[in-house]
């Protein structure tokens, strides 16, 4: 397993600690993956786990959903934050892709930087149907709906959802940021910003 591991410990400035099998990645800042691979946590969520109340918009399930084929490509089957992100990074215009590309410029290097370190799991044949959060996914969907009820939005969309995994500074999210050179409190500011003059707006 370590084959394809050490690239992204590497990455996210991790070390092993222990010997042999029992080695494990030393800190608690894992990714999801590794979370999921060396079972440290068990998976109990969906990416349907939208609960009465939860208003989420239909542009914000339709990217749920998408973060399970994120996975799948992968050939993973679970949807970890790095998913969540991927199926945002696919929309071209709305307020995240034009404060991501405020802020960081080229938004290719984004996926092409997580598409490279996240290389996918064995050649496993994923089931049909919504996948198993992460935990860390499963807190990212919780912030968003935080981020919403504190910025007074009667309804939880993608914006939120960018918001809420910024929120975890040692997620992938953030870290990938950082390999990037960007500063994920820069784009949370410029999110901000744009949601404020939105509601201005109306």
């Amino acid at each position: 397993m370590r084959f394809w591991i050490d690239p992204i410990l590497k990455w996210l400035g991790l070390t092993w600690q222990g010997s042999g099998v029992g080695r494990q990645p030393l800190s608690n800042t894992v990714t999801d993956a590794f979370a999921v691979v060396l079972g440290r946590q068990p998976l109990k969520n969906t990416v349907t786990v939208e609960r009465p109340g939860d208003r989420f918009t239909d542009r914000l399930k339709a990217i749920l959903l998408a973060s399970n084929e994120e996975a799948r490509k992968l050939h993973q089957d679970y949807v970890g934050t790095e998913h969540l992100l991927l199926s945002l990074m696919t929309e071209v215009t709305s307020v995240n892709a034009n404060a991501l590309k405020k802020v960081v410029g080229d938004t290719d290097r984004i996926q092409s930087e997580l598409k490279r370190f996240l290389i996918g799991g064995p050649d496993l044949k994923v089931a049909n149907g919504p996948l198993p959060l992460t935990p860390r996914a499963a807190r990212a969907i919780g912030c968003a709906k935080d981020v919403a009820r504190n910025l007074q939005s009667n309804t939880v969309d993608a914006e939120h959802l960018l918001l809420g995994l910024l929120r975890d500074t040692k997620g992938v999210p953030c870290r990938l940021f950082l390999f990037l050179g960007v500063d994920p409190e820069a784009i949370r500011s410029e999110l901000l910003v744009a949601l404020s003059a939105g509601r201005t707006e109306k």
